[in-house]
């Protein structure tokens, strides 16, 4: 069995600015198991704000990895071997990993939803349209990485723009204090908000906000494991974002996102703005689950380099093959 690990970097065509900061580039370790004839591949990139290692201690591990067979002790390398494993396994059994998972045939498309990042109202309006015009049926609008004037004025425009049919999902990725969140959500009670994503850094006031506002919480930054996730979901906390490049590769993400589907919950599967092997893993987890949930994951045109043409939406939808 032969073990190896690639370094890429893939830029964006524009930075996504959050109120983590701003990304330009993605570090990517790609990494590859081949036995015989059959290959899979797995990758590991990190970013602040989701509890993973430093990308250079992802790739340490992985070289070594590479050389002993051990399997790594950091989440984002182990998640990375865990993909690989698992695509192997779906490449030796000639299935796609969606039908691996699914234990059947999957066929079909994916809704998606567009990002609009941050910016001004003007940009985020003509941003927001052009998505509707292409065919999304949800956007995800970055919030909480400028004054909150400006995002209340922002999703007023977006709204206006797109009209009442299209979904407005919110993205505070924490930036908010919990004064701030209750304010800015509560004035924005008529905008018919689907759900806000991890308003403030601490999920203990989740609940109050909801409470307080009317609006649905949706952990992502927290969504780092099974258990964390069991702790806190529910009563107002009803939608989850399962990255599969954060929760341990597909099996885990998808054994997880089966699991809180069965209690009643939303489970939107989202990239983690991954390259081409991280976009299609969490595709593929997306496709084995039995939901028609719009899902985040409309990522590869934010990039200038060029993905498989399967990863790229078309009229806002992902056709399986």
């Amino acid at each position: 069995m032969t073990r190896t690990v690639e370094r890429i970097s893939l830029h964006l065509t524009r930075p996504m600015i959050t109120a983590h900061g701003s990304i330009d580039v993605r570090r990517i370790a790609a990494v590859s198991v081949t036995d015989g004839n059959f290959t899979g591949h797995g990758e590991a990139s990190t970013l602040p704000g989701f509890g993973l290692e430093t990308q250079d201690e992802a790739e340490r591990e992985l070289d070594a990895w590479a050389g002993t067979g051990d399997v790594p002790t950091t989440p984002a390398a182990a998640t990375a071997v865990a993909c690989a494993a698992v695509n192997l396994e779906a490449a030796q059994s000639q299935v796609s990993l969606a039908s691996s998972l699914a234990g059947g045939p999957v066929t079909g498309e994916l809704r998606c939803q567009a990002v609009i990042g941050d910016g001004d109202v003007e940009a985020s309006r003509r941003d927001a349209a052009a998505a509707v015009e292409g065919g999304y049926e949800a956007v995800k609008v970055k919030v909480a990485a400028g004054p909150a004037s400006r995002d209340i004025k922002r999703v007023r425009a977006i709204r206006e723009a797109i009209g009442p049919s299209t979904a407005i999902r919110l993205d505070a990725n924490g930036g908010w204090d919990l004064a701030t969140a209750t304010a800015v959500l509560r004035t924005l009670s008529d905008a018919d908000i689907e759900f806000v994503e991890e308003p403030t850094r601490s999920p203990t006031e989740f609940r109050e906000i909801a409470a307080t506002t009317g609006h649905t919480i949706a952990l992502d930054e927290h969504a780092q494991s099974a258990d964390v996730i069991d702790g806190v979901a529910g009563s107002g906390i009803d939608v989850i974002i399962v990255k599969p490049a954060v929760l341990g590769g597909p099996t885990a993400a998808h054994t997880t996102a089966l699991g809180l589907l069965n209690r009643g919950l939303r489970v939107v599967v989202s990239s983690f703005m991954d390259g081409p092997i991280g976009l299609d893993a969490a595709v593929q987890v997306a496709a084995a689950l039995p939901t028609g949930e719009i899902h985040g994951l409309a990522t590869a045109g934010m990039f200038d380099d060029a993905f498989p043409a399967h990863l790229t939406p078309i009229g806002g939808r992902l056709i399986l093959g």
